[in-house]
């Protein structure tokens, strides 16, 4: 499916560091380098640092960043400044240099927001698929299980029922050039990798409707062409179709909406070693951050592919779900929210009055700009954003700049500011705060800065995240145990919740409810037998609403059509003679296998969470049984000079291996500190405990206050 919508912290021990201080310069540590020329070089100002949206350049960063939201491009899209994306730019960021792949329906290579020599790359893809897909076949074209395909990544694709402009859109968000026309993307002058993954749309709510054939096949020549980042706008999707047919809402929402955390856990179990899902982890493993439209599902927790990492929690890392905001920044109607996601969820704009798009086909494509609304259109932004951090932040890893990204964003829902909630995630991407750093630490952070390169993080880094999120774990876990020991399920669901289940359904097989249960059946072969046509048709639709409102005529109807699986999709003819057969041969007791088939249909999603949950629960366990798993540390590596100035309160260990951590005047860390090696560690403003090992350095300038001193070797 595409997604488409119409006071510094520190140690306790500062009381005595005056005393500290002197019993320093009148010791044998006096070889300590303590220099009196205060701040260093690392606070003074560039001339004319700051770009204007014009070219020119100016000293004050506000002043730039007000000519690009005055800058007629920049206004045709609000999303560029909801996320305060003109701070990148006064910069001088745009995605130069970043590769930034579209996994969609094609992007057409003639529009010229993708004109300019290096702009796009467009991968043709060949193959045979491995699902025969209805859509394909509805359009006349080659969609049988074996046939080939081969998907152009620089065209939409010819049998799309919908969107067929979709892919355009999406790349147009991300990168489309600022060339004075249209619009501008969001990293408008990175490099778009274009691939298509086929997809016709709509979806059936089965990953199987995906075909992990052209999927891996694309996902695996995104990884080769060497891009950071992928944005997915399509998904499973919830929606139920019945019987084949593609019904308008709401006839074809089953049960309550919105759709559970249990929905996703079962669409997931439904198929958990399908290759679409293996195809998508293996690009997170590669290193690559996956920026998943999160669905639009009106008000749902996100499917199982938005969701991937909570069922295989070690790709985490490299991944972002996305849910699309109104111009007013609140939640979409349709938009599905982050729910368990929310730990990598973020939110982001969701409307688009004119992205790049085409009319006609063929080689009558025509470029015009159109209205593009949706998750399709939020997780674009994203990964625009997530390239202008890549370029900002070159010395670190795509997870890093993927974590940056999170904890700068902008809360926007209820509780702790410093924490996702189910609703918006993290919240709003703000790239004026992700320029100046990671906002927390989500585990240890290895900043490896390379020779001759030199930066500040400004925020205030803390982790509070990082401990509600231990907290929330370790409540999971005891929250499981305890439900186990409340039904008895220690050693697995067993006889006993079947026996329980048995005595709940027995009431529904009484004789009155069986008539009520045949005649709704008889309604749907009425429609079926008056309809020569698989269109929608809204008698056939509501004959299948009712029956499954009615859980015994549900059954039914999946027992009859095991047995006759065309019956109820042979438009035009009556399946009641088929229906009768099916009675008088049948060897059971009907009601006996029906209520045999209805305690396997209750069971299976207590046995799908039972054993969902073991699993997580298990590796939760091992998580919070290993100290690392929640060290918010900072590890300063590489020759390179970083500078902290904010006041952080992170608690695990600041270890510098090399080159030069520096804490700035007015800046401070709670943690202790260690140097090893080759680092250096320059104070000007406060620290805590030190401890210099072998080749480590300590220099504390005139403004500078530290903890306690350890030297093992280090001066």
């Amino acid at each position: 499916m595409f997604f488409h919508a119409t006071g510094a912290a520190f140690s306790a021990r500062s009381d005595c560091l005056s005393k500290f201080r002197n019993h320093l310069m009148s010791s044998v540590c006096a070889a300590l380098i303590i220099a009196a020329s205060g701040s260093g070089a690392h606070a003074q100002d560039v001339p004319g640092k700051y770009f204007n949206a014009d070219g020119s350049k100016t000293d004050d960063l506000e002043k730039a960043a007000a000519t690009w939201r005055n800058d007629p491009e920049f206004r045709r899209n609000f999303g560029v400044g909801a996320m305060k994306t003109e701070y990148a730019y006064a910069r001088g960021l745009s995605g130069a240099h970043i590769k930034l792949g579209v996994f969609d329906n094609g992007t057409w290579r003639g529009h010229s927001e993708f004109a300019d020599p290096g702009k796009l790359e467009t991968i043709t893809t060949t193959g045979t698929r491995a699902y025969t897909d209805p859509y394909v076949l509805a359009a006349k074209q080659s969609g049988n299980k074996g046939d080939p395909f081969v998907l152009d990544g620089g065209d939409s694709i010819p049998w799309a029922s919908r969107s067929i402009y979709h892919g355009t859109g999406v790349a147009g968000i991300v990168g489309a050039l600022r060339n004075g026309k249209g619009m501008h993307g969001i990293a408008f002058n990175s490099s778009i990798v274009a691939a298509s993954n086929g997809d016709p749309g709509p979806e059936d709510g089965i990953v199987e409707g995906n075909d992990e054939n052209i999927y891996r096949a694309g996902f695996d020549a995104l990884i080769n062409a060497g891009v950071r980042g992928i944005v997915n706008s399509w998904g499973i999707g919830y929606d139920e179709k019945t019987n084949g047919i593609n019904l308008p809402p709401p006839l074809y929402r089953v049960g309550t909406k919105p759709y559970k955390l249990s929905d996703g856990i079962a669409q997931y179990y439904s198929n958990p070693t399908h290759g679409t899902y293996a195809a998508a982890e293996k690009v997170a493993r590669a290193g690559i951050v996956q920026v998943f439209a999160a669905g639009n599902d009106y008000g749902s927790e996100p499917e199982s592919i938005p969701g991937l990492p909570y069922f295989r929690p070690d790709i985490e890392a490299n991944w972002i779900t996305v849910v699309a905001l109104t111009s007013q920044r609140s939640p979409a109607n349709y938009t599905n929210f982050c729910g368990y996601t929310k730990w990598y969820c973020v939110s982001a704009p969701g409307h688009l009055t004119n992205t790049s798009s085409f009319n006609g086909g063929g080689d009558k494509k025509i470029e015009t700009y159109e209205d593009f609304t949706g998750t399709s259109a939020a997780a674009p932004h994203v990964l625009g954003a997530l390239g202008l951090v890549f370029e900002r932040f070159h010395y670190l890893t795509n997870a890093q700049a993927r974590d940056v990204l999170l904890t700068t964003s902008n809360h926007l829902g209820t509780g702790d500011a410093n924490t996702p909630d189910k609703l918006y995630g993290w919240g709003l991407i703000d790239l004026q705060k992700a320029m100046n750093g990671p906002g927390q630490f989500m585990g240890r952070f290895d900043a490896n800065l390379g020779a001759g390169v030199r930066d500040t993080w400004s925020n205030d880094i803390s982790q509070v995240a990082l401990d509600q999120r231990k907290r929330e774990e370790a409540e999971e876990v005891a929250a499981w145990a305890a439900r186990k020991k409340a039904q008895g399920w220690e050693s697995g669901i067993g006889e006993k919740q079947r026996s329980e289940l048995a005595k709940i359904i027995e009431p529904k097989f009484s004789s009155d409810k069986l008539t009520t249960a045949e005649g709704l059946l008889a309604n749907l072969f009425k429609a079926v037998a008056a309809n020569a046509t698989t269109k929608v048709n809204l008698d056939v639709a509501f004959a299948n609403s009712k029956i499954k409102a009615d859980p015994l005529a549900k059954v039914l109807l999946a027992d009859f059509t095991k047995a006759y699986p065309k019956a109820v999709t042979t438009y035009g003819t009556d399946p009641s003679l088929d229906y009768a057969a099916y009675k008088t041969n049948r060897k059971d007791d009907p009601l006996a296998v029906l209520k045999q088939s209805m305690l396997a249909e209750l069971m299976m999603p207590l046995e799908t969470e039972y054993q969902f949950t073991e699993t997580r629960t298990a590796y939760l366990s091992g998580k919070l049984a290993d100290v690392k798993s929640y060290d918010a540390g900072l590890t300063k590596s590489g020759a390179g000079s970083l500078w902290l100035t904010g006041k952080n309160s992170y608690r695990g260990d600041t270890v510098i291996n090399g080159g030069e951590l520096g804490i700035g005047l007015g800046g401070s860390i709670i943690s202790a500190s260690v140097i090893n090696d080759t680092g250096l560690l320059t104070v000007d403003g406060t620290a805590a405990a030190v401890t210099a090992n072998a080749g480590g350095r300590l220099k504390i300038n005139t403004t500078g206050v530290t903890g306690d001193l350890t030297l093992n070797g280090g001066f």
